[in-house]
């Protein structure tokens, strides 16, 4: 049963691999002029997909099997997800978006951290989590640099990083919890790096999908990985 504190909102990062191709797809240039954008978005109309549907990298496809079972389990609302793109900024899932060639990994740090700010990813993605009681966040190295942390938690608010060891100290504030995973958590997921973090999160919707508000509980009040990564290990079990 999905209490009215039991929701979650995931902010993940857009992938290279999209589920439909267009001929002469966005480019960086298209986003740089709103009226340049709606048009290009008129001319590839037939392929405008829900952001959702839209990416196909295995990070995004484990992610999306994990909300799945949650909005099984408890209906829709129960969990969001939001999408870090280097094209349009910060997108609800929601969001009818057309396939793009533009990412963060081909751009110098100065180049990521001044698109980025054109985007106003940091701001937004400051905005989208307010009244949230648990947000996760999947984003490599440079998507965790677009929305310039550290992120101030709400009173009550927990915000969990799953993120490579090294980018800890940037994240660390109260409410803030930080999943460090590498070479062994990929080997001990069946993951490569780049899928890990949608595959522990796919997992961990397993267990959260069969405990509910006990484990949603513990993890909203743990300051340490241990809650989120023994319901992992539960859900790879299962």
């Amino acid at each position: 049963m999905l209490t009215s504190s039991m929701k979650l909102l995931i902010i993940s990062s857009c992938t290279n691999a999209k589920s439909v191709e267009a001929p002469n797809s966005l480019k960086l240039s298209d986003f740089r002029s709103p009226d340049t954008l709606r048009a290009r978005e008129a001319e590839l109309n037939r392929w405008l997909r829900p952001a959702f549907e839209m990416y196909a990298g295995e990070q995004h496809k484990r992610l999306v099997h994990g909300v799945k079972e949650l909005r099984a389990a408890f209906g829709r609302q129960v969990a969001s997800v939001k999408i870090v793109s280097a094209g349009y900024g910060l997108i609800d899932e929601e969001q009818l978006i057309a396939p793009y060639n533009v990412t963060f990994a081909t751009m110098s740090r100065s180049e990521q951290l001044a698109w980025s700010q054109h985007l106003g990813i940091a701001r937004a993605v400051r905005e989208a989590i307010r009244g949230w009681p648990l947000v996760f966040f999947l984003l490599g190295d440079a998507y965790l640099r677009a929305i310039e942390p550290p992120i101030k938690a709400e009173a009550g608010q927990r915000l969990i990083f799953v993120c490579k060891a090294g980018l800890s100290q940037k994240l660390i504030q109260p409410g803030t919890t930080i999943v460090s995973v590498g070479l062994n958590e990929s080997q001990r997921f069946g993951a490569g790096y780049v899928a890990l973090k949608g595959r522990m999160c796919e997992v961990f919707a397993h267990s959260l999908a069969r405990e509910g508000e006990s484990l949603f509980a513990h993890l909203c009040t743990d300051n340490t990985a241990v809650t989120f990564m023994k319901a992992v290990e539960r859900g790879l079990d299962s």
